[in-house]
This record gives C-alpha cells, structure tokens and sequence, in this order.
C-alpha cells in the first residue's frame, strides 16, 4: 500500500506481558571488606585431651569500635596446630560456626563461651625425644554487616598454652603423649602476622 508503519512508542500485548511479569531486580549487596569495626579478644579458660579431642574452652568478647550499628554477626572459629604457615594465612577458610549475634550497637560489648574440639588424629605434634607437643593456634573471624548493608570481616589468631608461674612472655606447649590430660594454667596470646 506504499505506506511505512511505525510501532515506536506503543506497545503490544505481549511486551505489556513481559515487562509486568518480570520481578524487579534483586538489590545487590556491596562486596564483603576487611575492616576493623570488630574487636575480637578470647581467654583461654580451659584445656583439655581427651581419647578422642583436643578441647579450647573459651570466652570470646566482641567490642564495636565503630560509631554505628553492626548487624547479622557471625562468630565462627578453628583450632589447628601452630606452624609458620598457619600462622601467616590469617584467612578463616574453614571455621566452624560458633555464634550468632543479632545486632552490636557503637561501643557495645558482648562476651559468648564455648569450646573448639581437633580431633587427636589431626594434629602432627611436635616430636621432642618422647614427647609429642601441642601448640594450638585459635583463629576466630566475624563477618557482618555495617549501616550501609557492606559485609565485613575480620579475623583475630591466637597462641594458646600452659601459662608458667610466675608469668612469662612464652607459654609451655601442652603434652599429648600422657593422655587425657586437663592443662592448667592455660593462657593466650594474641598473634600478630
């Protein structure tokens, strides 16, 4: 018929369809950061072997550093043997959830107890003469959220071991070849890597 039809600026039913049907886009959450909102600080209040398990008894106390609310904290937790490379991956890749923390607000402090258990068979001790030595390395790390919905984590490592009297700046290693075995004192101290 010669003539030129145009559908600019109109739409079909089945456009129409499409565009209502489709569900709005999922809001994105920024990328996960390493900051330092979180103090984390742990006392070692117990030690033990047993048959089966070395066991960290603990209170672990978190302090919000920040001046706004943290939400949606998440504890988590690990105990392996203290070695040059544990020492240097401060990465919390494969921590047992411990706690669960609803919301921490600017300046606020919570403390939650609890134990970390490494089966015996998954520690290489140190070997001295007969002496099979436990140096356990605590890694705990939090991630949760900031007032901008920003995931946040943070890790905090720790030497643990038999405190001497009087204190001293090292600790004693604990002793897996005399069987189960309760260690006291038991100490900590914070690893800077």
């Amino acid at each position: 018929n010669g003539f030129v039809t145009s559908k600019i600026g109109f739409r079909s039913e089945e456009s129409k369809k499409a565009t209502e049907t489709q569900p709005a886009a999922p809001k994105l959450t920024p990328k996960s950061t390493q900051t330092d909102c979180l103090q984390i600080d742990l006392i070692a209040t117990g030690a033990s072997s047993t048959l089966l398990n070395a066991v960290l008894n603990y209170t672990v106390t978190l302090t919000n550093r920040s001046d706004q609310l943290l939400r949606g904290i998440r504890l988590s937790g690990a105990m392996m043997q203290a070695n040059s490379e544990n020492a240097r991956n401060g990465e919390l890749e494969s921590g047992e959830l411990l706690h669960e923390i609803e919301e921490l607000p600017a300046g606020g402090t919570i403390s939650v107890k609890g134990d970390i258990r490494l089966p015996l068979n998954a520690i290489r001790p140190i070997t001295i003469k007969a002496q099979a030595l436990f140096i356990p390395l605590a890694r705990f790390g939090s991630v949760y959220l900031d007032q901008h919905d920003v995931e946040c984590r943070q890790v905090a490592s720790f030497i643990i071991g038999r405190e001497y009297e009087p204190r001293r700046p090292k600790m004693a290693p604990f002793r897996l070849d005399l069987g189960p075995k309760i260690f006291e004192p038991v100490g900590q101290r914070p690893l800077n890597t």
